[in-house]
């Protein structure tokens, strides 16, 4: 624990000095991952510095058993953590982070994880918990089968994003009866909308019809777009912070220095000053979530899968391999640049410079098995519409079609035992059957991730399976 008198003379050394002791709980945030530790966290700790508005502390909920063991050790150290943010230009700066004020753990004791949104100070509930923790159906709405089965799993082990938010937002009505903003966080195209629609799906499913007549009229969902590039943490850095400042922390993680996070002004609570701290506030964060997604979640999508097939380990040295380089520029340039809306307020060809500059920092050394995990929900959200505006626009989708091949023949290779690439997905079994022989073309034809594109373009799963067998024989034993 790190009190907030804390001082290290560095140049390379960064700390907020507010009075934690004098900070209350503003914002419940649910999943404290690496991600929400680099981003949400630190635009509020930055904040709280700046404005003196000590209102907004984080209190973290945990939604998963194996995550358990990583909540106890942060609330143990007061929920302080460093934070080593890394330039291509061999730049780096360490910050102690600080806004944390609780956590509570939902696995262990579901009563307190729930009563904290009771609380009055509580205006906004934001929300990391991934692409694949939505349970999306194959019309991009919750498979209400799918989440009802794991609600009424025993126990909290397999509880969802859904379960936590209704019996929450209940005690919120029953107890407090104030309203509040609902955050979604995650890489999903109008992430807000969508948490909506489904909140309200979820609790007509389990009759609560006046909950879900509260929500309606005191809870928002405003869509945001985040970014920054945060690697699964390394044991390095926190052997960097012991040496150079003389403090044991082994949850020091590491970013790009890069940030951005922009909001959807539509707050039914009280809204923080976030724009102090560089976070933007706009009518329509639309534009900026599809280049975002698009162009740097696909391209990160786009390219991993034949990055991992050629052997490399990390994006950075993958992104400079003379192959892959020109596989990036096509798939932008001719491919994800030209589907998207060419009125788009953001320069498209220029952002998308600037993210493969990003892609390039050496120091990041993005391991690919984080890129890689949870295909079966990323190809939908990440790579499907530039797939749909080429068929659409008559424009061969040479590159993305090679993606998908490359997505399917490391997933056979993994499967067989013939790789031992570190994939990770909740869904790989339900893929798995698709991996036999002669099931190539069934796998392009999985509703659930290519939606009704197969019966529009008939052609797609040919030429899928036509790509699938030129890179199991490239990639052959």
């Amino acid at each position: 624990m790190y009190k907030h008198d804390f001082r290290v003379e560095d140049p390379g050394y960064f700390q907020t000095h507010y009075d934690r002791t004098k900070t209350s709980v503003g914002v419940v945030h649910l999943g404290v991952g690496s991600f929400h530790r680099a981003h949400q966290a630190v635009y509020i700790d930055n904040f709280m510095d700046k404005s003196e508005q000590l209102g907004w502390a984080i209190a973290g909920v945990n939604l998963r058993r194996e995550s358990s063991l990583d909540l106890r050790k942060l609330k143990q150290r007061n929920g302080e953590y460093f934070l080593k943010t890394l330039a291509s230009n061999s730049d780096s700066r360490f910050q102690l982070v600080r806004s944390h004020k609780s956590f509570f753990d939902w696995t262990e004791n579901p009563h307190d994880a729930e009563q904290i949104i009771a609380q009055p100070t509580v205006q906004i509930i934001s929300v990391t918990v991934t692409e694949s923790g939505y349970l999306l159906g194959e019309d991009g709405l919750l498979d209400v089968d799918k989440v009802l089965n794991k609600s009424m799993s025993k126990g909290h082990d397999d509880g969802t994003v859904y379960e936590y938010l209704m019996k929450a937002l209940k005690r919120r009505k029953d107890l407090c009866k104030l309203p509040l903003t609902v955050l979604c966080c995650d890489n999903l195209r109008d992430n807000g909308n969508m948490l909506r629609r489904n909140m309200e799906l979820y609790l007509e499913a389990f009759g609560e019809k006046d909950l879900n007549a509260w929500m309606q009229d005191n809870v928002s969902f405003p869509s945001s777009m985040v970014d920054r590039i945060t690697p699964k943490p390394i044991q390095f850095h926190s052997q960097e912070v012991e040496k150079k400042f003389g403090i044991r922390n082994d949850f020091t993680i590491h970013s790009e220095d890069f940030i951005q996070w922009v909001i959807t002004d539509d707050f039914r609570g009280q809204r923080p000053e976030l724009e102090l701290a560089g976070v933007s506030f706009v009518k329509d964060v639309s534009p900026y979530e599809e280049a975002k997604i698009r162009i740097l979640n696909g391209s990160h999508l786009g390219l991993v899968h034949l990055a991992a097939l050629k052997g490399f380990d990390t994006y950075d040295e993958a992104v400079i391999d003379p192959e892959l380089s020109t596989f990036f520029d096509l798939l932008l340039e001719k491919e994800v640049i030209p589907t998207l809306d060419q009125n788009s307020p953001i320069d498209l060809k220029a952002y998308a410079g600037s993210v493969k500059k990003r892609f390039q920092n050496w120091q990041i050394a993005d391991g690919l098995p984080r890129i890689a995990m949870d295909g079966y929900s990323k190809f939908r959200q990440f790579l499907l519409p530039t797939l749909e505006g080429c068929f659409d626009r008559g424009i061969n989708p040479e590159c993305s079609i090679k993606s998908v091949a490359c997505w399917y023949v490391l997933l056979k290779k993994v499967a067989d035992g013939s790789s031992s690439f570190n994939y990770q997905d909740p869904y790989f079994s339900f893929l798995k059957p698709y991996l036999q022989p002669g099931m190539e073309q069934q796998f392009a034809r999985i509703p659930e991730i290519w939606c009704d594109l197969p019966q529009r373009h008939p052609e797609f799963p040919k030429l899928v399976e036509a790509e699938i067998k030129h890179f199991l024989n490239r990639f052959k034993e």
